[in-house]
């Protein structure tokens, strides 16, 4: 893949290995899900997800994508 890729395409592709840990996490997770059997993907609910500082402002949420300045905030207010 790379071999075919044109010049402009390579000046703008992420260096290898990314130093995004976001990156890392996200394709180390597909590697370990992708063999599971069965495994499905859907739409979550937005009941169910909170981003960045909502999870100050509700509660009974599954998910929560926090953002890095928020970081230390999200879990000051998990051990609440």
């Amino acid at each position: 893949m790379r071999l075919s890729a044109s010049g402009q395409e390579q000046r703008l592709a992420l260096p290898y290995p990314s130093g995004n840990g976001w990156i890392l996490e996200q394709v180390a997770t597909w590697l370990v899900l992708g063999p599971v059997p069965d495994i499905t993907h859907g739409l979550l609910s937005r009941a169910d997800v909170v981003q960045g500082s909502e999870h100050l402002r509700r509660r009974g949420y599954t998910v929560a994508h926090y953002y890095t300045v928020g970081e230390r905030p999200f879990f000051a207010d998990l051990a609440a």
